[in-house]
């Protein structure tokens, strides 16, 4: 579902608690050297491209298992 003209993304209670929980986890990636700054920017830019484009798509790049697996965390 692409976004556009004046439609807006919409997120459920579980689409807001699991972006929580993926803005915890990168940051605490990046904070204790996991990741590097370059690294969070560039998921963080993609997870917002994909916001834009595809309100499904983000909803699964954002769930923790597939944070840690991207970065190799588990």
């Amino acid at each position: 579902m692409a976004i556009t003209g004046d439609e807006t993304l919409s997120l459920t209670s579980l689409n807001h608690q699991d972006l929580n929980a993926y803005l915890d986890e990168l940051l605490d990636a990046f904070k204790d050297g996991k990741i590097t700054k370059s690294q969070a920017l560039a998921d963080l830019a993609k997870a917002i491209s994909m916001a834009a484009i595809d309100n499904e798509e983000i909803a699964s790049y954002i769930k923790i298992s597939d944070f840690r697996y991207r970065f190799d965390l588990t």
